[in-house]
């Protein structure tokens, strides 16, 4: 049986995500290799040899019901991602579950892959095929989302060439001082320091940022700690010194560490942060939105006001003041422009979907019409002023 080459994704026994290839003719027995090591396999898929891609495209995982209700796992080029969604939704008729960038550490892709398709997107597809089978809102794509999306990953691509680069110098120097010292540090610690060095050195291409500082950080405090000196103390000139060596390289190593970290934007993609990237993009409509509530308000405080007013007529407490409302022009123009707006503007403030601009042009000229003439026929609508 031919033998196959698969890449694997698994968390070994000490907790820590290992990433990797191996060969096995299928995989059941690649699968059953690694349980046998002690690894809980997270993710075993044949290696097929990378193609080189598209300049301009981006690659991403998705998973989806096909036509006849099968899963279906796969890889997809496009610009960007609602071109990718919407050309798994039309030409493939699949139902997607997640569509991710591929190129994204593997904890983050987890987590984007639980939030399931962004809702834009979904509102997006419905849009464009409302629009007599045609992509008229093609140009609106989820730009700002996508765009956003690659900002992330290009930020990825320099934090991963700062750590790369940290993990080098730290390996090249700790290695260093490990054999000018031999002779003062105990076996067992030694053995221990040496593991994490070469684990360490085994994923330095992982794209795990918060693995890959969290080893470095344990590095640094086998350095400190006294358990990794022998007590040999009267035994060899200029022990003492020579222990502070690795106080100063572990001093050194995190100084610069920090101070990468400090100046290289490294955290966690946020995908709450990516689910509203859309909504952070649209300045014009969240102003729009936070008017439309202040006129809501303002409208439920006329009306407010107004009920109090009729009550005091009715109990005959206060009437000159009350009466002195009822004939003020100001405060039934304010009552009367702030229920326009809010009647109005609800049809698509409350509209489970973005309004196309043809809805919007027609709202908002309508909205125009109806307050010119609000304004014209002012003291015709409110004639007992």
């Amino acid at each position: 049986m031919t033998v196959k080459k698969f890449r694997f994704e698994a968390i070994a026994k000490d907790g820590k995500i290992l990433s990797g290839f191996l060969f096995s003719e299928t995989k059941k027995t690649a699968r059953a290799k690694l349980t046998e090591e002690g690894m809980a396999v997270l993710t075993l898929e044949p290696y097929m040899e990378q193609k080189q891609q598209t300049p301009g495209f981006h690659e991403f995982e998705f998973k989806a019901l096909g036509p006849r209700s099968e899963e279906i796992r796969g890889n997809i080029e496009a610009k960007t991602m609602y071109a990718a969604y919407r050309k798994l939704r039309t030409e493939y008729d699949f139902q997607l579950a997640y569509l991710v960038p591929k190129n994204l550490p593997f904890e983050e892709k987890e987590e984007l892959k639980k939030q399931g398709i962004n809702a834009e997107l979904e509102e997006l597809f419905q849009e464009d095929i409302n629009s007599d089978g045609t992509s008229k809102t093609k140009k609106k794509i989820v730009a700002g989302d996508n765009e956003k999306m690659l900002v992330i990953i290009e930020a990825r691509k320099k934090q991963m060439q700062f750590f790369r680069k940290e993990i080098d110098f730290l390996l090249d120097k700790v290695q260093t001082l490990i054999r000018q010292q031999e002779n003062i540090l105990t076996p067992a610690e030694r053995r221990n320091l040496q593991e994490k060095l070469n684990n360490l050195s085994r994923l330095r291409q992982s794209n795990s940022t918060k693995h890959l500082e969290m080893i470095m950080r344990q590095i640094f405090e086998d350095l400190r700690t006294e358990k990794i000196f022998l007590p040999l103390h009267d035994q060899i000139p200029e022990y003492e010194s020579r222990r502070q060596e690795f106080l100063d390289l572990a001093k050194l190593l995190e100084d610069r560490l920090d101070k990468g970290l400090a100046t290289v934007d490294v955290g966690t993609l946020n995908p709450e942060a990516i689910r509203t990237t859309v909504k952070r993009l649209r300045l014009p409509e969240r102003i729009g939105t936070t008017l439309y509530w202040t006129n809501a308000f303002l409208l439920a405080m006329m009306l407010v006001f107004w009920l109090i007013n009729i009550f005091k007529l009715f109990l005959g407490y206060d009437i000159e003041r009350a009466q002195f409302y009822f004939s003020s022009s100001l405060f039934w123009f304010m009552t009367g422009l702030s229920a326009i707006i809010t009647f109005l503007f609800a049809w698509e403030v409350f509209s489970p979907r973005p309004f196309h601009w043809i809805k919007k042009s027609i709202l908002y000229s309508a909205a125009l019409l109806i307050l010119f003439f609000f304004y014209l026929e002012f003291p015709v609508l409110f004639f007992w002023i």
